[in-house]
C-alpha cells in the first residue's frame, strides 16, 4: 500500500516528538548528583518540546502550504527558545554558586517564575488553538440562545484584575435583553482576549468600553480603547499566529503573541466575522459579529 506524501510526513513528525520524549526520560532515570535539577528542567524542556514539535508539525504537514508550515514552526521555535534558553541560564547561575547569596537567589528565582509562566501560557494557547482548529473540523461546538449581558459581565471580571493593576476603567453598555445564538464560554474568551489586549495597550486614567448591540438584526459586540493605536501596515497581520505589531512592547507585557488568533478562531467557529479599525495615537476597535 502506498501512502501519500503528506501521510509520511505526519507520520514522521509524530515520531521525532514522540523520540524526543523517550530520549529525555531515559536521560531523566540517569540523573544524580548537584546537577540533577538542572537535568530535571532540560528534561521537561524536551518533553515540552518534543510534544509541541510533533503536534504543529503533524497538523501543518499535512498541509500543501510549506511556507505557511515553516513559519509556524520558526515561530514556535522561537517563543519557546526565549523562554527556556532564560530558565536555563538563570538556574547554571545559581547552581554555580549564586545561590549562597539570598538576594541574588531571590531575584533570580524571580525571573524564572516569570519566563516559567510565559513557557506555560504559550503552551496553554497553542493547545487552546489545536482544540479549537479540532472542533472545526469535526463535530463543531454547542450554541444556546443567551442573554449578551451576563457573558459581557463575566468577561470584564476576569479582566478587572489586570485593569485595576494599569488604572485603567472599564465600561459596559449591553441592553439587558439583547441575545443571540452563541457558546457562552467561548466568546467570554475572546472578549477576554479583546479587553486584557486593549487594557494592555492603553494609557493609566483612560476608559476601555465594550459595548454589544444589533447590526441588522444580528449581534454585534465592540471593544474600543484610546490606546497607542495599530500603524496600517500591520492590520491585515494582525490575527495571524505570534504576529505582534509591537514586539518589545507586546512581550514586556506578557502577550504570548496567540491571543487574538484564538479570537479569530472562535468567531470563525460562530461562523461569524472578527473586524479592527485603529489608527496610530488615537485607539483600536475590535468588532465582533455574530450571526442570528
Amino acid at each position: 500500500m502506498r501512502f501519500p506524501k503528506r501521510h509520511i510526513l505526519v507520520i514522521v513528525a509524530v515520531a521525532s516528538g514522540l523520540v524526543m520524549i523517550l530520549m529525555s526520560g531515559l536521560l531523566f532515570m540517569s540523573l544524580s548528583g548537584p546537577r540533577a535539577p538542572a537535568c530535571t528542567f532540560y528534561c521537561i524542556s524536551a518533553v515540552i518540546a518534543g510534544v509541541l514539535f510533533g503536534i504543529s508539525c503533524a497538523r501543518l504537514t499535512a498541509s500543501p502550504i510549506e511556507d505557511l508550515r515553516r513559519e509556524f514552526v520558526a515561530n514556535v521555535s522561537h517563543e519557546l527558545r526565549t523562554p527556556i534558553t532564560s530558565i536555563k541560564g538563570f538556574i547554571e547561575t545559581l547552581l554555580d554558586g549564586a545561590k549562597d547569596n539570598p538576594e541574588d537567589a531571590e531575584r533570580f528565582l524571580q525571573i524564572i517564575a516569570r519566563q516559567s509562566d510565559r513557557l506555560s501560557a504559550i503552551t496553554e494557547d497553542l493547545l487552546t488553538l489545536s482544540r479549537l482548529e479540532n472542533d472545526a473540523e469535526t463535530s463543531g461546538i454547542p450554541m444556546t440562545q443567551i442573554k449578551m449581558l451576563g457573558v459581557l459581565q463575566d468577561a470584564l471580571q476576569v479582566c478587572e484584575t489586570n485593569a485595576l493593576k494599569r488604572n485603567v476603567k472599564l465600561e459596559l453598555r449591553c441592553g439587558e435583553h439583547l441575545a443571540g445564538k452563541l457558546n457562552a464560554p467561548l466568546i467570554e474568551q475572546a472578549i477576554v482576549n479583546l479587553v486584557n489586549n486593549a487594557v494592555n495597550h492603553s494609557p493609566e486614567g483612560s476608559i476601555v468600553f465594550v459595548e454589544s448591540r444589533k447590526d441588522k438584526g444580528k449581534p454585534v459586540i465592540h471593544v474600543r480603547d484610546n490606546g497607542t493605536g495599530i500603524a496600517p501596515e500591520h492590520l491585515p497581520r494582525l490575527f495571524e499566529r505570534f504576529y505582534r505589531a509591537d514586539k518589545a512592547r507586546s512581550r514586556s507585557i506578557g502577550g504570548t503573541g496567540l491571543g487574538l488568533a484564538i479570537v479569530k478562531h472562535i468567531v470563525q467557529l460562530h461562523r461569524g466575522k472578527v473586524h479592527v479599525e485603529s489608527e496610530p495615537g488615537k485607539g483600536s476597535v475590535f468588532s465582533i459579529y455574530l450571526p442570528k
